[in-house]
């Protein structure tokens, strides 16, 4: 049989299951606080990752105006005008994407796309199949086609 502890006046086995859950506890505050340091870590990744993005795609639309902008040039010069008028229309359009891009936080971005496509779904619908067709057509006309493989009518046998 146990004695009694004199200064608490209790049997040190009642203490001991204290003890075993305080070390849980600790244990359990040390395991939260990786998982926060951990999760923040992700979170400034993900943000860096998108960030640049974001940048590229500023980028890549800043580019695609310059490209319109040339052509823009090109049909002037050859006294076709309506269709250089419209091609500049769109280097503006692509012009000020980059720029709202290269300005805004990703947040704002996707609040701001959300807003449109509560306003305007099939402008946002339209255009998704849009960009999903362009993404196509620019793929299949990327790829490599290798002779002799099976179903392609133009190999030779």
């Amino acid at each position: 049989m146990t004695t009694p502890d004199i200064r608490s006046g209790r049997d040190p086995m009642e203490r001991a299951p204290r003890t075993a859950q305080e070390q849980i506890r600790e244990l359990k505050q040390e395991l939260v606080g990786q998982t926060r340091q951990a999760l923040g870590q992700a979170r400034d990744r993900a943000g860096t990752s998108l960030a640049e993005s974001k940048q590229k795609l500023a980028d890549q639309a800043g580019g695609l105006a310059d490209a319109l902008r040339r052509t823009t040039d090109q049909l002037r010069g050859e006294d076709r005008t309506t269709v250089a008028n419209l091609t500049d229309a769109v280097a503006g359009q692509a012009d000020r994407a980059a720029n709202y891009l290269r300005q805004v936080n990703a947040r704002a971005v996707r609040e701001d796309l959300e807003r449109l496509a509560r306003r305007r779904p099939a402008l946002v619908l339209g255009g998704a199949l849009a960009l999903g067709l362009l993404a196509a057509r620019f793929f299949k006309s990327s790829e490599r086609r290798q002779p002799g493989r099976a179903g392609d009518p133009y190999a030779r046998a």
